[in-house]
């Protein structure tokens, strides 16, 4: 047993190495390795895929669009042959010009239809030369170019034909000054028509033609190397065309697949190995084919080039395998390197190491966010030394003004009921003004409370502040119907009059006006406004920033700061305290608010500054 855990051991060793550079070296042997195992799988896979999809689907898609092209013509052909064989006004003129020969009127019905055909051949720029043909007299007739009288339209290649019409298939142009290689059409006019299963008899113009007459019509001569073309393909094609009994009708080989070659059994949509070809197949609706034979000579000499191309790659990999380890070697130890000395100096806490960047973006911001933390945990040993200092002054503060609060009311109840029983009737409405504050101020039955008693609280506030200055100030309190039971955290009106009192009037007798009214349905506006000395935009942001110890001097020591953030608090932060003051002509403090608060009261406020 020990003896089979050693080799696994051994083993687990050389498949992952401890050290990162004996694992270095085991990647740079797979890269070596492992190219050439993919490049062999590739050739197989990529040589199939050259006979598979580049030829099977490639050449077999261009071949059906070479097909479905040839069969529009067709349609072309077929649709113009109707416009000039089945118009009976084109046949009574037709008749009327074989009966008035030589007259004035055999003219005008020449002039039709000329004008028809032309027409006909306007609307179809694919058509070539048009002619009506009497093999009776081998008469050609209305023809739109020079006729080659010496031609014979019915020895044309047959593609299809059915009752009245023939297709014939690629042959050379009737025109007589060409020989290009078109397709046409052959039609009768004096016989009946068959649509689907009924047969429409022929009308009484054509019907009435005393001898049988044909219309012909081919294609331009450009058409044809534009339907059947090998550029499209990548390799060198050529076509053949089967007729119904599956033998050649057109060749473009005519040493290897001759006139009248059988070429029999060879599917459709896949490739065919016959000879020194591969033979694809697309067969029309009317029975012909499309044949696509492409010599072998041309895929070995791609798949020659192929080979090549990889034994040519195998070389390159395993010199740049060669020269990716050593790079690598370079991008990840040396790196790694630094990173385990800066751990090593943080480890022994020294934080005074400074970054060695390696011009690695990923590595030097890995190194950045290193030195980030380092600074960082010098700031949070630094923070949390603070703290505890903070922590124990705290506590000794703690103790030195934790004062009961029923001690402070049964003080004050002692003092009243002393100054009753000597009759001094200011001093007993003065405690008993003084104990509603305190005890308004040291409330534990929540943060909320309605406008009634916050207007209430101002009150006794003021009451006192009256008694110490003399009655050198007014107070104006002005409330809408409606508004007494609407709820507010507590503290909201006094700190504002308390700073109209202290930074308003100083050295001065003044008016103040509180006003609280409903604004709209949804809102409501409490304002406090004095006739004072005014404030400069300074001392209003300094009255509401925070930890501002001068504010803790005056009043009850709640300041500007903790309406303001009661407000955001309880409301959200688009409400906030607003002020509009200018020199010397006095303070205005507003704050608009919605009727219902945006949520539940939270259940401590010790994180929010009184002033």
């Amino acid at each position: 047993m020990p003896q089979a855990e050693k080799a696994m051991s051994v083993i687990r060793n050389l498949l992952l190495p401890y050290a990162l550079k004996y694992r270095l070296l085991l990647v740079l042997g797979l890269v070596t390795v492992v190219p050439f195992v993919l490049v062999g799988g590739m050739t197989y896979y990529s040589t199939y895929s050259i006979l598979q999809n580049k030829i099977e689907k490639g050449v077999y898609k261009n071949l059906r669009l070479e097909r479905e092209a040839i069969e529009e013509v067709f349609e072309n052909l077929n649709y113009a042959s109707k416009q000039l064989a089945l118009d009976g006004k084109i046949g009574d003129s037709l008749q009327k010009y074989m009966e008035t020969a030589g007259t004035s009127e055999q003219q005008m019905h020449k002039r039709y239809i000329d004008a028809s055909m032309t027409l006909t051949n306007y609307t179809n720029p694919s058509l070539g030369l048009m002619s009506y043909y009497m093999p009776s007299t081998h008469e050609y007739l209305f023809n739109s170019l020079s006729v080659d009288l010496d031609a014979n339209m019915f020895s044309n290649p047959v593609m299809s034909k059915e009752k009245n019409i023939i297709f014939y298939g690629p042959h050379r142009t009737f025109y007589r000054n060409g020989n290009q290689t078109v397709f046409s059409v052959v039609r009768e006019l004096n016989v009946e028509q068959t649509i689907g299963d009924l047969l429409i008899p022929q009308k009484p113009e054509i019907q009435g033609l005393a001898q049988k007459t044909y219309i012909y019509i081919e294609t331009n001569f450009k058409l044809f190397n534009k339907l059947i073309s090998s550029e499209q393909y990548g390799y060198q094609v050529k076509h053949l065309i089967l007729d119904q009994n599956e033998e050649v009708l057109y060749s473009e080989d005519e040493k290897s697949f001759p006139k009248g070659y059988p070429l029999s059994g060879i599917p459709t949509g896949a490739a065919k190995e016959q000879k020194d070809y591969y033979m694809f197949r697309d067969i029309s609706k009317a029975g012909w084919s499309l044949l696509a034979v492409i010599d072998k000579s041309a895929y070995n000499q791609e798949i020659n080039q192929w080979f090549r191309n990889l034994l040519l790659i195998g070389m390159l990999t395993l010199i740049l395998s060669l020269a990716l380890g050593w790079i690598i070697w370079r991008m990840i130890y040396k790196p790694i390197s630094h990173f385990k000395e800066d751990f090593r100096l943080l480890a022994n806490n020294q934080f005074d190491m400074q970054i060695r960047y390696v011009n690695i973006m990923e590595y030097d911001d890995l190194l950045n966010k290193f030195h980030f933390m380092k600074e960082r945990i010098v700031e949070l040993l630094q923070e949390v030394e603070t703290k505890e200092k903070n922590k124990r002054h705290l506590e000794v503060e703690k103790l030195l003004f934790q004062i009961n609060p029923h001690f402070l009311h049964n003080t004050l109840n002692t003092i009243q009921w002393i100054a009753a029983m000597n009759k001094q009737q200011e001093i007993v409405n003065l405690i008993s003004t003084f104990t509603r504050v305190l005890h308004y101020n040291l409330a534990k039955d929540g943060h909320i409370v309605t406008i009634h008693q916050e207007v209430q609280a101002l009150r006794d506030y003021l009451e006192l502040q009256q008694i110490r200055y003399n009655h050198k100030f007014s107070v104006n309190i002005q409330e809408d119907a409606g508004v007494e039971q609407l709820q507010v955290p507590r503290f909201l009106l006094q700190p504002l009059v308390e700073n109209a009192i202290y930074h308003g009037f100083r050295q001065q007798d003044g008016a103040i006006e509180v006003s609280v009214k409903l604004q709209d349905e949804n809102h409501f506006l409490i304002m406090v406004e004095d006739n004072g000395e005014g404030m400069s935009l300074e001392t209003q942001q300094r009255l509401l920033r925070q930890d501002e110890g001068e504010q803790r001097k005056v009043g009850l020591g709640i300041g500007l700061s903790y309406v303001d953030q009661m407000i955001r608090v309880y409301y959200g932060e688009p409400y906030r305290l607003e002020i509009v003051s200018e020199l010397g002509l006095g303070t205005r403090m507003m704050m608009l608010l919605p009727i219902t608060m945006k949520g539940a009261e939270p259940q401590h406020d010790q994180n929010v500054n009184r002033g």
